[in-house]
């Protein structure tokens, strides 16, 4: 009875289309089979699933990781097959081109390594003191052990106590720029070099090999005539002051008097006075106990090299020019730097005197 009932309320409601719309009994059966055909086929249709981006990104990001951990291995192959199965052959095969002797010392560095080396080189300056030493910096790249241009070496009309070698930053790789020399006087313990600028003292490496001594410094600014080096004894004896200053002079003198001074001139005389510098603080200030005045002189001031006299005259605040009691007689020689205190209680009673090193 209730089938009959659905029926007979389907077919009153066609029978009220039917004043509308005109329809066949069998018409209406075939509407009402294709409505039912759409309704089925829709429920029929699979529901589309989401697109899994998150598992992509996951993936791919264990795949970068993978390369990543793999690159030392892959490095280490390209390094075998572009200079060798080790290092150490990479080595000589690069100082080949540098036409060398043997080496001395390896200095492992960031991005590379060091190599101090004795050169293949014959002077002909038999009373000449030299120091052949040389190095290079390789770097090391993806593909292996490459030379770069920050190299040299090979110095030569030495002093007898310690060469020095200065090797500017070429590469951006490199921890250059760099002092570096060997200690030829065995009374020489300790090596230190001074920024002649802002007198910084820089951490200096000594290694001693059976044949050599060397000592090295990295530096800060790729200018050598900033830099003064200095060697020491064991019982902190100053022994000899190295600079390249262009054939000139430093004089460097500290106020180790009980009283402040106003500004400084140092005259040097050669039977006469031949140059003269005065100093004095930009902002006016005193030159008071503990600080320290540079004047440079170079060739274009006076014949440096040989005897000469220096004076210190003080200058005070009313402009009153006061020459210091004690005039000293030096010995000079180019590139090297002179260290002087002036000392005392009063104006009246200071002098000046030669100090070993600073």
């Amino acid at each position: 009875m209730k089938q009959y009932k659905e029926t007979n309320e389907f077919d009153k409601e066609f029978e009220s289309m039917n004043t509308k719309i005109s329809m066949t009994i069998s018409e209406q059966k075939y509407v009402l089979n294709q409505i039912n055909m759409k309704i089925d086929s829709k429920l029929l249709i699979p529901r589309q699933k989401p697109f899994q981006w998150k598992y992509y990104i996951v993936l791919t990001a264990v795949f970068f990781i993978m390369i990543i951990l793999s690159l030392p291995l892959f490095s280490n192959t390209f390094q075998n097959l572009a200079g060798g199965f080790n290092k150490d052959e990479s080595f000589r095969n690069i100082l080949n081109d540098l036409d060398y002797d043997k080496i001395i010392h390896q200095e492992e560095v960031a991005n590379g390594v060091i190599i101090f080396y004795d050169p293949k080189i014959e002077t002909s300056k038999v009373n000449d003191i030299t120091s052949e030493l040389s190095a290079v910096f390789i770097k090391e790249t993806f593909f292996g052990w490459e030379k770069t241009n920050d190299k040299g070496g090979f110095s030569s009309g030495l002093n007898g106590e310690i060469s020095r070698q200065f090797l500017p930053k070429m590469d951006r790789n490199s921890p250059f720029p760099m002092l570096y020399g060997e200690i030829l006087n065995p009374d020489v313990n300790q090596v230190k070099v001074i920024n002649l600028k802002n007198n910084r003292n820089y951490n200096v490496e000594t290694v001693i090999t059976e044949s050599h001594r060397i000592w090295f410094a990295f530096l800060d600014e790729n200018h050598e005539e900033l830099y003064e080096v200095q060697g020491f004894t064991k019982s902190n004896k100053f022994v000899t002051s190295l600079a390249k200053l262009n054939n000139g002079i430093i004089v460097d003198l500290k106020n180790n008097a009980n009283i402040d001074i106003h500004s400084v001139e140092v005259n040097f005389y050669k039977n006469e006075l031949k140059t003269s510098q005065g100093r004095m603080n930009a902002d006016g200030s005193k030159f008071t106990k503990g600080d320290s005045l540079k004047f440079e002189f170079t060739e274009e001031d006076f014949n440096i090299e040989g005897e000469a006299t220096m004076e210190v005259v003080i200058i005070n605040n009313k402009n009153e020019k006061i020459p210091l009691n004690t005039r000293l007689s030096l010995e000079l020689t180019k590139n090297k730097v002179y260290y002087f205190e002036i000392s005392g209680d009063r104006i009246s009673e200071l002098e000046v005197k030669v100090l070993e090193h600073p």
